[in-house]
């Protein structure tokens, strides 16, 4: 199979996306890739943070996941997502799996990346602030602790305090983690959207192509491979 005939699809790119694959995402964030004097507009005026000055070099197309992979079944040979799954309620993610598989090409990989529960959980209760320091939001206060850290990956944004109108609208934007994994979990979750054969893999170290690119966050990250 010549180069020009695969199709690599990123679910969920955000502005990480490699011009040669298909990155898709949707919202606000996603839209004002395409705006960007709007976009930093509303920096400016604080409804946004300031992280998200970050250009998207690779515009994104506008899908939104949830409801489905825009795809004919068996068309993609290579699916990858980083950091998407754990922002969906687990029985919207157990049906985009389901669609992963639907769209998957027999061989064709799909490759998953979420934060690793498992991790998380091993670093809080060795009391590893070093771990935790990059995790802990920017506006924490002064009765911020290591426990706090810990519980904010399960419950997103602006959770540690009272939003003011600017917060609320920020909500808007920007949506916190609903679900979260470890292996086992994410394994079931899989082989219940109809995968086996769950794969553990080493961050940059797989089946896709682009690793070196596409994996971020390996740190914290837990990373596993099914084939079709």
């Amino acid at each position: 199979m010549s180069n020009a005939k695969v199709l690599k699809v990123n679910i969920g790119s955000g502005p990480h996306g490699k011009p040669d694959w298909v990155n898709l995402d949707w919202g606000a964030l996603a839209l004002l890739s395409k705006l960007p004097r709007l976009r930093r507009l509303l920096i400016a005026l604080r409804l946004l943070p300031a992280i998200y000055e970050t250009d998207w070099p690779s515009r994104p197309r506008l899908c939104n996941c949830r409801n489905g992979l825009p795809f004919a079944d068996g068309s993609v040979d290579f699916l990858y997502s980083s950091h998407f799954l754990e922002h969906l309620p687990r029985w919207q993610a157990l049906k985009l799996l389901r669609e992963c598989h639907r769209v998957l090409r027999p061989g064709g990989v799909l490759r998953l990346s979420v934060p690793d529960l498992r991790l998380l959980a091993e670093k809080y209760v060795q009391r590893d602030q070093a771990y935790y320091a990059p995790l802990q939001p920017p506006n924490a206060d002064a009765a911020w602790s290591l426990g706090d850290s810990f519980v904010s990956n399960f419950y997103g944004h602006d959770t540690w305090s009272r939003p003011d109108w600017i917060g609320r609208l920020r909500q808007r934007f920007i949506r916190g983690h609903l679900w979260m994994y470890d292996f086992d979990s994410l394994s079931r979750l899989l082989t219940t959207a109809g995968f086996t054969e769950v794969a553990r893999c080493e961050g940059g170290v797989g089946r896709v192509p682009d690793l070196d690119f596409l994996d971020i966050h390996r740190e914290q990250s837990l990373y596993v491979e099914v084939v079709r």
